[in-house]
Parts: structure tokens; sequence; C-alpha cells
């Protein structure tokens, strides 16, 4: 990723963008020195938005997923951790 300050980014911009839809990597901009802004390609941008693993995966929890193990009880009972 190359990186441009804010005002040199606002001039080429048009320019950026032509690359970024050729392929180019993002580019970072900068503000005083620090990065701002990442100009990224909105397919890409996408993808990581949309990226739910879990999403339609079907679950089962057991009924008793929240008992307590039996030597739980018994260290409750004899106050020892």
């Amino acid at each position: 990723m190359s990186g441009y300050n804010l005002s040199e980014a606002r001039k080429i911009l048009p320019h950026l963008i032509d690359e970024l839809l050729a392929g180019r990597d993002p580019v970072i901009i900068e503000r005083r020195g620090k990065p701002v802004a990442v100009l990224t390609r909105f397919q890409e941008l996408d993808k990581q938005v949309g990226s739910h693993p879990l999403r339609g995966v079907s679950l089962v929890v057991a009924e008793d997923f929240d008992t307590p193990f039996e030597d739980q009880w018994e260290a409750l009972a004899d106050g020892s951790d």
C-alpha cells in the first residue's frame, strides 16, 4: 500500500481511482503524516464487510449446556476452589 497526503490525493483522485480499477493495491490517505483513511475497490470492501463465517450454519446447543459438572458442585459444597 502506498500513501498520499490528503491534499495530494485530492488533486489526483481520478488517477488513483483508475489505478485501483486496474488492480492496484489500496491507497492510504494521510493527514499530517498520520493515516486517516484507505481508498480501496468497492468489491474488496464488500468482501471484508460481508464476511460472516457462521452465517447460515446450524448450531445445536445441548439442553444442559449450562449445568455445572459434578466436581464443581462438590467443590462448592466443600467451600474449596
